[in-house]
Protein backbone atom coordinates (compact mmCIF):
# COMPACT_ATOMS: atom_id res chain seq x y z
CA UNK A 1 0.00 0.00 0.00
CA UNK A 2 1.41 3.26 -1.08
CA UNK A 3 2.00 5.79 2.07
CA UNK A 4 -0.36 7.81 1.10
CA UNK A 5 -3.28 5.30 0.81
CA UNK A 6 -2.58 4.90 4.82
CA UNK A 7 -5.13 6.40 7.01
CA UNK A 8 -3.77 7.56 10.32
CA UNK A 9 -2.54 4.99 12.85
CA UNK A 10 -5.46 3.91 15.42
CA UNK A 11 -6.26 2.42 18.24
CA UNK A 12 -6.25 -1.17 17.83
CA UNK A 13 -7.99 -1.40 21.40
CA UNK A 14 -11.39 -1.67 19.52
CA UNK A 15 -13.23 -5.03 19.19
CA UNK A 16 -15.03 -5.92 16.17
CA UNK A 17 -18.87 -4.23 16.32
CA UNK A 18 -17.66 -1.37 18.85
CA UNK A 19 -17.99 0.61 15.66
CA UNK A 20 -20.44 0.78 12.93
CA UNK A 21 -18.96 -1.39 10.18
CA UNK A 22 -17.19 0.39 7.24
CA UNK A 23 -19.05 -0.25 3.62
CA UNK A 24 -16.15 0.21 1.01
CA UNK A 25 -17.05 0.97 -2.68
CA UNK A 26 -13.77 1.34 -4.72
CA UNK A 27 -14.75 2.81 -7.94
CA UNK A 28 -13.44 3.36 -11.34
CA UNK A 29 -15.53 6.10 -13.46
CA UNK A 30 -15.03 6.78 -16.96
CA UNK A 31 -18.76 7.67 -18.46
CA UNK A 32 -21.68 9.15 -17.20
CA UNK A 33 -23.53 5.56 -17.20
CA UNK A 34 -20.97 4.82 -14.57
CA UNK A 35 -21.83 7.91 -12.76
CA UNK A 36 -25.29 6.95 -13.03
CA UNK A 37 -25.31 3.17 -11.61
CA UNK A 38 -22.95 4.41 -8.53
CA UNK A 39 -24.95 7.41 -6.95
CA UNK A 40 -28.08 4.66 -7.72
CA UNK A 41 -26.13 2.39 -5.71
CA UNK A 42 -25.12 5.10 -2.47
CA UNK A 43 -28.68 6.40 -2.37
CA UNK A 44 -29.94 2.66 -1.75
CA UNK A 45 -26.88 1.61 0.53
CA UNK A 46 -27.52 4.75 2.64
CA UNK A 47 -31.09 4.25 2.87
CA UNK A 48 -31.17 -0.17 3.32
CA UNK A 49 -28.28 0.19 5.82
CA UNK A 50 -28.02 3.40 7.72
CA UNK A 51 -26.01 2.55 10.48
CA UNK A 52 -23.00 1.63 8.63
CA UNK A 53 -20.16 4.12 7.51
CA UNK A 54 -19.50 4.45 3.93
CA UNK A 55 -16.28 4.88 2.40
CA UNK A 56 -16.05 5.47 -1.33
CA UNK A 57 -12.41 4.72 -3.20
CA UNK A 58 -12.02 6.20 -5.87
CA UNK A 59 -8.97 4.59 -8.38
CA UNK A 60 -7.84 7.32 -9.82
CA UNK A 61 -10.79 7.38 -12.45
CA UNK A 62 -10.06 8.72 -15.89
CA UNK A 63 -13.11 11.11 -15.61
CA UNK A 64 -11.98 13.48 -13.15
CA UNK A 65 -14.78 15.67 -13.89
CA UNK A 66 -17.36 12.77 -12.82
CA UNK A 67 -15.42 12.04 -9.63
CA UNK A 68 -15.62 15.84 -8.51
CA UNK A 69 -19.86 15.19 -8.93
CA UNK A 70 -19.43 12.27 -6.53
CA UNK A 71 -17.48 14.26 -4.26
CA UNK A 72 -20.65 16.73 -3.72
CA UNK A 73 -23.03 13.75 -3.52
CA UNK A 74 -21.24 12.08 -1.25
CA UNK A 75 -21.02 15.41 0.91
CA UNK A 76 -24.86 15.34 0.97
CA UNK A 77 -25.33 11.50 1.98
CA UNK A 78 -22.94 12.23 4.67
CA UNK A 79 -20.30 9.70 2.90
CA UNK A 80 -16.86 9.95 2.87
CA UNK A 81 -14.53 9.69 -0.74
CA UNK A 82 -11.33 9.03 -1.14
CA UNK A 83 -9.48 10.20 -4.36
CA UNK A 84 -6.44 7.77 -4.19
CA UNK A 85 -3.32 10.05 -6.83
CA UNK A 86 -2.48 7.15 -8.78
CA UNK A 87 -4.36 3.93 -10.38
CA UNK A 88 -3.69 0.59 -8.61
CA UNK A 89 -6.09 -1.41 -9.53
CA UNK A 90 -9.17 -3.69 -7.69
CA UNK A 91 -6.99 -4.99 -5.37
CA UNK A 92 -5.33 -1.66 -3.96
CA UNK A 93 -8.31 0.33 -3.94
CA UNK A 94 -10.25 -2.32 -1.88
CA UNK A 95 -7.17 -2.11 0.30
CA UNK A 96 -7.51 1.05 1.55
CA UNK A 97 -11.01 0.40 3.69
CA UNK A 98 -9.86 -2.80 4.36
CA UNK A 99 -6.90 -1.25 6.11
CA UNK A 100 -9.10 1.44 7.62
CA UNK A 101 -11.49 -1.36 9.02
CA UNK A 102 -8.37 -3.06 10.66
CA UNK A 103 -6.58 0.03 12.12
CA UNK A 104 -10.13 0.95 13.52
CA UNK A 105 -11.06 -2.42 14.92
CA UNK A 106 -14.52 -2.51 12.69
CA UNK A 107 -16.03 -4.83 10.44
CA UNK A 108 -15.74 -3.99 6.93
CA UNK A 109 -18.41 -4.55 4.14
CA UNK A 110 -16.85 -4.63 0.33
CA UNK A 111 -19.88 -3.60 -2.19
CA UNK A 112 -19.31 -3.23 -5.69
CA UNK A 113 -20.63 -0.17 -7.36
CA UNK A 114 -23.60 -1.50 -9.21
CA UNK A 115 -25.14 -2.85 -6.37
CA UNK A 116 -28.93 -2.00 -5.90
CA UNK A 117 -30.50 -2.74 -1.89
CA UNK A 118 -33.95 -3.46 -1.81
CA UNK A 119 -34.36 -4.54 1.92
CA UNK A 120 -33.72 -3.77 5.16
CA UNK A 121 -31.40 -5.75 7.11
CA UNK A 122 -29.55 -7.26 4.51
CA UNK A 123 -26.28 -5.73 6.58
CA UNK A 124 -27.52 -7.24 9.88
CA UNK A 125 -28.26 -10.70 8.47
CA UNK A 126 -24.85 -10.79 7.27
CA UNK A 127 -23.00 -9.58 10.47
CA UNK A 128 -25.29 -12.14 12.42
CA UNK A 129 -23.78 -14.90 10.68
CA UNK A 130 -21.21 -17.36 12.15
CA UNK A 131 -18.61 -20.25 11.43
CA UNK A 132 -19.15 -23.79 12.85
CA UNK A 133 -18.15 -22.77 16.43
CA UNK A 134 -20.64 -20.27 17.21
CA UNK A 135 -17.91 -17.58 16.59
CA UNK A 136 -18.91 -14.19 14.38
CA UNK A 137 -18.08 -15.33 10.78
CA UNK A 138 -14.14 -13.75 9.32
CA UNK A 139 -15.85 -13.58 5.71
CA UNK A 140 -19.51 -13.56 4.59
CA UNK A 141 -20.79 -13.89 1.11
CA UNK A 142 -24.11 -12.84 -0.38
CA UNK A 143 -26.43 -14.01 -3.11
CA UNK A 144 -26.80 -11.10 -5.60
CA UNK A 145 -29.80 -11.12 -8.30
CA UNK A 146 -30.22 -9.65 -11.53
CA UNK A 147 -33.34 -7.35 -11.92
CA UNK A 148 -35.02 -10.29 -13.78
CA UNK A 149 -34.50 -12.31 -10.28
CA UNK A 150 -31.64 -15.01 -11.57
CA UNK A 151 -28.29 -15.33 -9.75
CA UNK A 152 -25.20 -14.37 -12.22
CA UNK A 153 -22.76 -17.11 -13.24
CA UNK A 154 -19.61 -17.20 -12.22
CA UNK A 155 -16.86 -16.89 -15.14
CA UNK A 156 -13.23 -18.42 -15.22
CA UNK A 157 -11.29 -16.36 -13.44
CA UNK A 158 -9.48 -15.63 -16.25
CA UNK A 159 -12.52 -13.77 -17.52
CA UNK A 160 -12.75 -10.90 -14.21
CA UNK A 161 -11.88 -7.63 -15.26
CA UNK A 162 -11.55 -4.11 -13.65
CA UNK A 163 -13.40 -2.14 -14.19
CA UNK A 164 -16.68 -4.42 -14.01
CA UNK A 165 -19.05 -4.20 -16.50
CA UNK A 166 -21.84 -2.27 -15.68
CA UNK A 167 -24.91 -4.17 -15.17
CA UNK A 168 -27.28 -3.79 -12.15
CA UNK A 169 -27.47 -6.00 -9.68
CA UNK A 170 -29.63 -6.24 -6.63
CA UNK A 171 -29.12 -7.61 -2.97
CA UNK A 172 -31.70 -10.33 -1.50
CA UNK A 173 -31.05 -9.78 2.18
CA UNK A 174 -30.54 -13.28 3.73
CA UNK A 175 -26.99 -14.27 3.09
CA UNK A 176 -26.95 -18.07 1.64
CA UNK A 177 -24.63 -20.48 3.20
CA UNK A 178 -22.41 -20.39 0.57
CA UNK A 179 -21.51 -18.26 -2.83
CA UNK A 180 -19.24 -18.23 -5.67
CA UNK A 181 -15.92 -16.94 -6.04
CA UNK A 182 -17.60 -13.54 -8.34
CA UNK A 183 -20.50 -13.20 -5.34
CA UNK A 184 -18.16 -12.96 -2.85
CA UNK A 185 -16.17 -10.22 -4.24
CA UNK A 186 -19.51 -7.98 -5.28
CA UNK A 187 -20.43 -7.94 -1.57
CA UNK A 188 -18.86 -9.51 1.38
CA UNK A 189 -18.43 -8.56 5.43
CA UNK A 190 -14.84 -8.93 6.41
CA UNK A 191 -13.77 -9.30 9.65
CA UNK A 192 -10.09 -8.18 9.75
CA UNK A 193 -9.00 -9.22 12.71
CA UNK A 194 -10.00 -12.18 11.93
CA UNK A 195 -8.38 -12.99 8.87
CA UNK A 196 -5.63 -11.58 6.13
CA UNK A 197 -7.58 -9.92 3.66
CA UNK A 198 -8.04 -12.14 0.73
CA UNK A 199 -6.97 -9.37 -1.53
CA UNK A 200 -3.57 -8.90 -3.15
CA UNK A 201 -1.46 -5.99 -4.03
CA UNK A 202 -0.21 -3.44 -1.13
Amino acid sequence: MNAQDRPPEADHGHVSGSLACLAVVPIYVRTPEDLDVLLRALVFLRETAPQSDVLVVDDRSPAAELVDLIEIACGELEIELHRRPVNGGFSRAVNVGLRRALDEGRDAVLVNADIEFHELGWLDAMLERTDTTGAPAAVVGARLLYPNGCTPPSPPRHARRWPPRRSRRTCCGTPPRCSCARTRRRLSVHRPERCVPAHGGA
